[in-house]
């Protein structure tokens, strides 16, 4: 038996773009899964043999996710107005939304010819103002009865991924850690420094206030731990290294220094200080 595959191939992509058993589900509660390609750019005719092997690659990873009981969202974009299609534009005398209308339907027919379990109407089209419908399903031109819902595909605004850094200085590290919840922030590490601001309160910040992080980013802070305390003294030692000398050597450093001040209270000390030091050696040897 011939294998028509145009024929069987073309049946089940039909069936599979109505049904869309590749739509990632809002509100589900399983596990999600978000398996991101790099978009193609909708400059030339079509595809060329280097899109399908890297989207070949994501399939196999997003159709396992799927079998493990994830709610995949394998997306598909077009990153639209680039060089390419702006020459291609001038050179031929058409607007780049001309080319880039029929460049997607050629890109979003070969990717449904593929098979690849992309979902093509959860795509993000960079050249589309927000607010514009993208596609309806069914499609233009379609017989459908009377009374038919028709889902219509509106271009949403591109999602910011940077935010301004707030200014956090006088603030307690709660109210900080509060207002950076509200810019999509979050609170980095916390160091401590004497200042003259009361204890607890944010003194610095990096990255400095009014300048641009990426969405989540952390943001370190310094917190004043008050005054810096007053040096303490070191404690005078109990006894002067003099007495026990003087002590050593039969006489205090008073009695040698005021000794000295006469030649015969001098003789007397120099005696003193000998027998002292006879005295104590001789206990010393027993």
């Amino acid at each position: 038996m011939k294998y028509d595959f145009t024929a069987i191939e073309k049946k089940w992509q039909d069936k599979w773009e109505q049904v869309k058993p590749y739509a990632a589900v809002t509100g589900d509660k399983r596990p999600k899964f978000y398996g991101l390609i790099e978009f193609p750019y909708p400059s030339a005719a079509g595809l060329h043999v280097g899109h399908p092997r890297s989207y070949t690659a994501l399939d196999v990873v997003s159709r396992k996710r799927r079998k493990n009981g994830y709610n995949v969202l394998y997306p598909m974009g077009w990153d639209a107005f680039g060089l390419p299609t702006e020459n291609f534009a001038m050179k031929n005398h058409i607007h780049p939304a001309i080319v880039t209308k029929k460049n997607v339907d050629r890109f979003r027919q070969q990717l449904k010819s593929l098979g690849v379990s992309v979902l093509v109407t959860q795509a993000v089209d960079t050249s589309v103002a927000s607010g514009a419908v993208i596609r309806t399903d069914p499609a233009a031109g379609t017989q459908v009865e009377s009374g038919s819902t028709v889902v219509v595909y509106v271009s949403r605004p591109q999602v910011a991924t940077t935010t301004k850094v707030p200014s956090l200085s006088g603030m307690s590290v709660d109210d900080a850690r509060t207002l950076l919840v509200q810019n999509h922030l979050g609170l980095g590490s916390q160091t401590d420094q004497y200042s003259d601001q009361p204890v607890g309160t944010v003194i610095g910040q990096n990255p400095a206030a009014g300048s641009t992080a990426k969405l989540n980013g952390r943001v370190n802070i310094t917190v004043s731990a008050g005054p810096e305390p007053a040096p303490v003294e070191p404690e005078a030692p109990s006894g002067s290294g003099s007495d026990w000398w003087g002590s050593l050597w039969g006489g205090d450093s008073s009695s040698s220094s005021g000794s000295s001040s006469s030649t015969e209270t001098g003789e007397s000390a120099s005696s003193s200080e000998g027998s002292g030091l006879a005295d104590w050696w001789t206990s010393l040897l027993g």
